[in-house]
C-alpha cells in the first residue's frame, strides 16, 4: 500500500525530467522581445512595408518599457492610454465595435548571430482578438480573415529565415479586436521571444499535459462507473467528477481543442464552465468524504456558481472576463476555508488514535488509515496551488497552470485510499472464501451421510416384503420398492413417476366416489390428526382390484424419505412415505380377504 503512494508521489518528478528528454547540448540562439521597447498605437500604421525596420515616431506611439520581472510585460490594449480610446468600466456589460491597433517592437541582430539561425520560429504566450505578423513589412502570419475572433495562448508562428537583416530588425503586430475587450493585444506577460524551431517545439510541447489529461479522465471515468450504484460512497463519484473535470479544464487550455471547438470564445466558456464546477464538486467531495463543511458554507458555493454558469451564456465577452475576476477573488476565500478545514477534520482522527498510539505513530496511523488523512497531502497540494495559479493569472503573469500537475499528488492520496479498499475486500474474500471452504467440507460430509442413509434406506425397502412407496406433496411416487413386482405385478420403474391415485382402483360405478373419499380423508388426516386408518382398493397388472387396510401415521423429522412399515410375516403391506412442506407420513396396509378377514401373503 505504501508502495504505491510511493510510486505515486515519484510519478510527478519522473514525467518532469521524462519531458526534458533530448534536450540539446549546443547553445540555442534567443531573442527575448520582453526586453526590448514595444510602440503601440491606435490604427494600422506601417504594418505592409516590405523592408521596413523605423523605429516609430510621434506623439500617436505610447512606447512602453522593457519588462524589469520575471513576470514579463503584458500589453493589454484596455489598460494602456491611448488617445481617442474609451474607459473600461466594472463590470463591462456590453462589447464595443473593433478598432485596429499596431504594436511595434524592434531588435538587433548581428552577423554572428545571423549565422547561428536556423529555422527562427516565434513563440507567443497570447495574441488576440484578430491580427497579423509582419517581420520587416513581410507577412509571416494571421489569424483567419472570417471576422471571428482567434485569440491563440501559445501560439507558435515560423519566420522565414531570409526576411532577417543585420542590424535593426522589427516585429509588427497588426491587432484588431474590441478596445475593452482584456484579450485584445498580448494579454500574458510571456514569453515573447524568438528562437530556434527545435527549442520552441520542446518548451510548448503538450505532450506532458496531454498525458496528465489520459490519467485523470481515466480516473474519473473509473470512480464515475464503479461507484454510480452505491449511494454510501458518493464521495467516490464527486471525486471522479472532480477528476473529469479537472482533464476537461486542461484540455480546453491545450491547442488541440481547437481541432473540436474552432470557435475561440465557446471554447473560453466552456473552459469557464469547467472551473466554475471544480470548486463546488471539490467541496461536495470533502463533504462526503470526511465531513466538516458547513452546509450552509456548501450551499452558498453552489450558488454562487450555479449564478456564474447561468451568466456564462449572455453574449457579452467582457461581461463574462469581469465574471472571471470576480471568480478569482471569491475562489481565494473559498480556497482558504479548506485550507483551514481539512487539516482540522484530520487531527481529529489523530486524537482518536493518539489514545492508543504515540504522536507519531498516531499521526502514521491517521495519514493512511484514514479517509482524511488519505487526501491531506493531496488537497493542501491543490489548494496552495490553486491559489498560486489564482494570483499569477490575475497578474497575467502566465499560463502555467500548475494546480493541474500538482493535482497527481491528489489522485496519489486517492490511489491510496483506494489501495486501502481494495486490501479490505481482499481481506473480506479471503474470509469469505476460508467460510465457503468449511461450508463445502461440511456438505460434502452431509452428502456423503445423506448418500449412506439413502443406501440404507433402499436396501430396507428393497429387502422387505411389503410394498414401500415415497411419495411426494403432490402425490407423484418418487420411489417404489421391488415388492410392487411380486405383490402387484408392476415394477419400480412402472411406479415411479405417477400418481398414486392411479394405484387406487374401485368399481366403475364407484371410482369416482372412492377417490374422492381418498382425498377428503387424507386432507382432514393432514390438517388435524396424528394417524389415519382407511380401507381403499389397490389396482394389480390384471387390473384387478386388492382391498387394502391402511395406516397413515405421520414421522418424525420429515422432509423427504419416509421410514418403512411393515404388516408382518403372515401379511402382505402398503406402505408409503408422504413428503409435504414441513411434514412426511408413514402409510401402511393389509390386504383382507373378501369375507373381511386377513389373507396371508400365499393367499
Amino acid at each position: 500500500m505504501h508502495n504505491i503512494f510511493k510510486a505515486i508521489l515519484l510519478a510527478v518528478p519522473m514525467m518532469i525530467l521524462l519531458g526534458s528528454c533530448g534536450e540539446e547540448l549546443e547553445p540555442r540562439f534567443e531573442i527575448d522581445l520582453n526586453q526590448h521597447t514595444a510602440f503601440v498605437r491606435e490604427g494600422l500604421h506601417g504594418v505592409d512595408e516590405p523592408g521596413s525596420a523605423n523605429l516609430p515616431s510621434g506623439e500617436q506611439w505610447e512606447a512602453i518599457a522593457p519588462a524589469r520581472n520575471p513576470g514579463g510585460r503584458p500589453i493589454r490594449i484596455h489598460s494602456l492610454k491611448l488617445p481617442g480610446m474609451p474607459a473600461r468600466s466594472f463590470p463591462q456589460w456590453s462589447d464595443r465595435p473593433v478598432q485596429d491597433f499596431t504594436i511595434k517592437t524592434c531588435f538587433e541582430v548581428s552577423e554572428s548571430l545571423l549565422l547561428r539561425m536556423h529555422s527562427p520560429t516565434l513563440q507567443m504566450a497570447h495574441i488576440g482578438e484578430q491580427w497579423k505578423i509582419y517581420l520587416n513589412g513581410h507577412l509571416m502570419a494571421a489569424s483567419p480573415s472570417n471576422g471571428n475572433a482567434y485569440s491563440r495562448r501559445d501560439y507558435v508562428a515560423p519566420l522565414d529565415i531570409r526576411n532577417f537583416k543585420p542590424g535593426r530588425n522589427c516585429l509588427t503586430f497588426a491587432i484588431r479586436g474590441d478596445p475593452l475587450n482584456m484579450e485584445t493585444g498580448l494579454y500574458y506577460g510571456g514569453p515573447y521571444r524568438i528562437a530556434d524551431s527545435a527549442a520552441v517545439n520542446r518548451d510548448t510541447s503538450e505532450a506532458l499535459s496531454l498525458s496528465l489529461i489520459g490519467i485523470y479522465l481515466a480516473i474519473g471515468l473509473f470512480h464515475i462507473l464503479l461507484f454510480l450504484q452505491k449511494k454510501e460512497d458518493r464521495y467516490n463519484i464527486y471525486f471522479g467528477c472532480f477528476s473529469a473535470l479537472m482533464a476537461f479544464w486542461l484540455f480546453s487550455r491545450t491547442s488541440a481543442i481547437y481541432s473540436f471547438v474552432p470557435e475561440y470564445y465557446i471554447n473560453l466558456r466552456l473552459e469557464l464552465g469547467s472551473v466554475f464546477l471544480l470548486l463546488p464538486v471539490f467541496a461536495s467531495f470533502i463533504q462526503a468524504a470526511q465531513g466538516g463543511v458547513h452546509r450552509w458554507f456548501l450551499r452558498s458555493i453552489w450558488a454562487f456558481h450555479l449564478i456564474l454558469l447561468a451568466i456564462l451564456l449572455l453574449p457579452s465577452i467582457n461581461l463574462i472576463q469581469d465574471l472571471l475576476v470576480i471568480w478569482r477573488v471569491m475562489a481565494i476565500f473559498f480556497l482558504l476555508y479548506f485550507l483551514l478545514a481539512i487539516p482540522l477534520r484530520y487531527w481529529r482522527y489523530v486524537r482518536l488514535f493518539r489514545v492508543r498510539h504515540g504522536q507519531f505513530k498516531a499521526m502514521q496511523q491517521a495519514l493512511f488509515n484514514t479517509v482524511p488523512g488519505n487526501i491531506l497531502v493531496g488537497t493542501i497540494v491543490v489548494v496552495l496551488t490553486g491559489l498560486v495559479d489564482i494570483l499569477n493569472a490575475s497578474a497575467g503573469k502566465g499560463n502555467e497552470g500548475i494546480t493541474g500537475y500538482a493535482f497527481l499528488i491528489f489522485v496519489g492520496g486517492s490511489a491510496l485510499r483506494i489501495a486501502n479498499r481494495l486490501l479490505f475486500l481482499n481481506d473480506t474474500v479471503e474470509n469469505l472464501n476460508r467460510k465457503l471452504r468449511h461450508n463445502l467440507a461440511e456438505l460434502n460430509r452431509s452428502n456423503s451421510r445423506l448418500s449412506a442413509s439413502e443406501r440404507r434406506y433402499r436396501h430396507l425397502i428393497d429387502g422387505s416384503r411389503d410394498i414401500i412407496l415415497s411419495i411426494d406433496s403432490s402425490g407423484i411416487i418418487r420411489l417404489a420398492s421391488r415388492a410392487t413386482r411380486s405383490e402387484l405385478g408392476l415394477g419400480p420403474e412402472e411406479l415411479e413417476g405417477k400418481h398414486v391415485e392411479s394405484l387406487i382402483h374401485g368399481d366403475p360405478a364407484d371410482q369416482f366416489r372412492t377417490l374422492e373419499f381418498f382425498r377428503e380423508r387424507f386432507e382432514v388426516f393432514q390438517k388435524e390428526k396424528e394417524s389415519l386408518q382407511m380401507k381403499i382398493p389397490v389396482r394389480t397388472r390384471e387390473s384387478q382390484a386388492a382391498q387394502f387396510q391402511l395406516t397413515l401415521q405421520k414421522m418424525q423429522g420429515g422432509e423427504g424419505l419416509g421410514d418403512t412399515g411393515s404388516s408382518g410375516t403372515s401379511q402382505r403391506g402398503l406402505s408409503a412415505a408422504v413428503s409435504t412442506a414441513g411434514a412426511a407420513y408413514f402409510l401402511s396396509g393389509q390386504r383382507v380377504d373378501r369375507c373381511g378377514g386377513a389373507v396371508s401373503a400365499s393367499c
